[in-house]
């Protein structure tokens, strides 16, 4: 679990950093590039869809794991 977190954390600083690079650069992006609006908002889309996705399939994990060990603690 302290595995987990730690990449956890390590994916939100990483993103974080990337997020404010990004955000610093995106009215200039949109207003010089106007397909790069709509290529955005799709990329976004998809990304949302797919991080979404695997939170629910993670939280699926996790509740199978639980379950695991719940059994495992009742028979050892």
């Amino acid at each position: 679990m302290k595995l987990f977190f730690a990449f956890y954390a390590f994916f939100l600083l990483s993103f974080q950093a990337f997020l404010k690079k990004f955000l610093a650069l995106f009215p200039f992006l949109c207003f010089f590039f106007p397909s790069f609006f709509r290529f955005f908002f799709s990329f976004f889309r998809f990304f949302f869809s797919f991080f979404c996705l695997f939170l629910s399939f993670f939280r699926l994990f996790l509740s199978f794991f639980r379950l695991f060990l719940s059994f495992f603690r009742l028979f050892c």
